[in-house]
């Protein structure tokens, strides 16, 4: 699909709770964070009530994160170039509005402790001062469970530290599989075991985002033993089932790029 400039791509999504802190809202260039409401907020409405029943839907909307695709691959080529890597010579297959809102979304988890939640998404087209629909991608709920949601102590989105963390973030989440290493792996854990429907699932997920970050240290290598001592010495930001996870660790292994 060739991108217009005037294309974008709209995804509804929860981040609670909704206050926020601080006034920048782009998550990178071409992301940018909104309000649930106004002009959007009505279109999306409409749109939803011309969709099948078996379409899934985030229903506790607080935010829309808008997508316009020829500013955010301008962006992706240029952080590619950064890190001294070769872009592809179809860029446009490094832009998945599912990834992005991943990525963003995680951003904010690791930022605040929020709860996310992301579903499907609309295709847009500006016409004039006006967003007119130009498709629709049906995908499956993903949320952050009830009961993870019950462990955490949330606060407001800080803005700020969430872009930082985006852009650290950014290379997990290309649309191809661009880079993998531990943090890769404790990313995809996290996000897993956030969006489990089972306690025991989060147990197993966290444990192996403990296992992916500092299992490597002990010599018998990855072993359930040595997953559970570090576990016991991770004190909580946040529990689930017993389990004290500090959100502090991924966030140190995602700023540096290695766990030592």
């Amino acid at each position: 699909m060739e991108y217009r400039p005037d294309d974008a791509i709209a995804l509804p999504v929860c981040i609670r709770p909704s206050q926020t802190k601080g006034v920048w809202r782009d998550f990178l260039p071409g992301v940018r964070l909104l309000p649930y409401a106004g002009p959007l907020r009505n279109l999306m409405e409409r749109l939803d009530t011309k969709l099948p029943p078996q379409a899934h839907h985030v229903v506790d909307r607080s935010h829309i994160l808008l997508i316009r695709p020829t500013r955010y691959l301008a962006g992706v080529r240029k952080r590619i170039q950064a890190e001294g890597a070769t872009v592809p010579n179809d860029a446009r297959g490094l832009i998945h509005p599912r990834d992005v809102a991943r990525q963003c979304l995680v951003a904010a988890i690791l930022a605040t402790r929020s709860r996310c939640a992301v579903a499907s998404y609309y295709s847009l087209r500006r016409r004039g001062r006006r967003w007119i629909p130009a498709g629709y991608s049906n995908q499956p709920l993903e949320e952050t469970s009830l009961h993870v949601f019950a462990a955490l102590r949330s606060e407001q989105l800080d803005l700020v530290l969430a872009k930082q963390l985006a852009v650290k973030l950014d290379r997990y989440y290309r649309a191809t599989l661009w880079w993998t290493d531990r943090v890769g792996m404790a990313l995809g854990y996290l996000w897993e075991g956030l969006c489990a429907p089972y306690p025991a699932q989060t147990y197993i997920s966290l444990i192996a985002l403990v296992d992916s970050l500092v299992g490597t240290r002990h010599s018998g290598g990855h072993n359930l033993g040595g997953i559970w001592g570090q576990a016991t010495l991770i004190r909580g930001l946040g529990s689930v089932q017993g389990v004290g996870v500090d959100w502090r660790w991924l966030r140190l292994g995602v700023r540096s790029w290695q766990v030592r």
